[in-house]
């Protein structure tokens, strides 16, 4: 009779824990993209020359959800552009200036998974120079954290990589980094060949959002740099799950051995 209470109260104890870890750690729901009905593309070689506020070289792709529209400024020229993954991704190969660049992205919408993906960024230059790239994406639901994992390389040439994202509460359009409409959640800068990693802040939306990436690439002469940077929601809480499962599991196991015993 001992046996069998020390080993009911085990196999209780093991499956309140794991009831508890299941609960506590489970994936709040909407952690992702509920639809990508605004798309925005855009390089330029100047500063906010993506926004119209500074004379440069510049390309632009944006999608409405019906009609993608295509811009450029200066000696900026577009040899092709397109839609990917399901509508819900941009692709450009074009010229700017000093620049040839080639992006592909993908938007995808599993809660939790990838919410925004620069999955081939290949970009050369013949000079001295520095390029910026935005990428945004409008009608996000949750609260994040949203983490960014990414891996660059700098060949020759290349000084440094930064990604900077942020969010734009309302969805109400596409803003530069930075400024009160669209504060930063998180940000990194490669001076090597590696990773481009970090973990945003938790967001505090009211609405729906839009998620942007700001991507700053400087050359201190002719090179070229290539990258591939995802943005995913925190998949973590997923794991806890599966060792809540497992405690539930070895808990009404040890309950089961138990009732045998007796």
């Amino acid at each position: 009779m001992t046996v069998f209470t020390g080993t009911r109260t085990l196999s209780v104890a093991l499956a309140v824990l794991g009831i508890a870890a299941m609960v506590e750690f489970a994936p709040a729901a909407a952690a992702a993209p509920v639809a990508a009905n605004d798309l925005l593309l855009c390089v330029s070689d100047t500063d906010f020359g993506c926004f119209g506020s500074s004379a440069g070289n510049s390309v632009s792709l944006f999608w409405n959800g019906t009609t993608l529209n295509t811009g450029k400024n200066g000696d900026g020229t577009i040899t092709s552009d397109s839609l990917t993954s399901g509508d819900n991704g941009l692709s450009v190969d074009a010229s700017l200036g000093d620049f040839s660049v080639n992006i592909a992205t993908g938007l995808f919408n599993p809660s939790p998974g990838t919410a925004m993906d620069l999955n081939s960024l290949d970009i050369s230059t013949t000079g001295p120079a520095t390029l910026y790239l935005v990428f945004g994406a409008d009608n996000y639901e949750g609260t994040g954290p949203y983490n960014e994992l990414g891996s660059v390389t700098l060949n020759s040439g290349v000084t440094s990589a930064t990604d900077t994202a942020c969010y734009e509460p309302g969805s109400g359009g596409f803003y530069i980094c930075g400024g009160s409409s669209s504060p930063d959640i998180g940000s990194a800068t490669a001076t090597s060949t590696g990773a481009l990693d970090f973990n945003s802040s938790t967001l505090s939306p009211s609405s729906t959002f839009g998620l942007e990436e700001d991507v700053k690439v400087t050359f201190s002469g002719s090179g070229t740099f290539s990258g591939d940077l995802s943005m995913t929601s925190t998949p973590e809480p997923a794991t806890m799950m599966l060792v809540g499962a497992g405690l539930l599991a070895v808990g009404l196991l040890r309950r089961k051995s138990g009732k045998r015993s007796r």
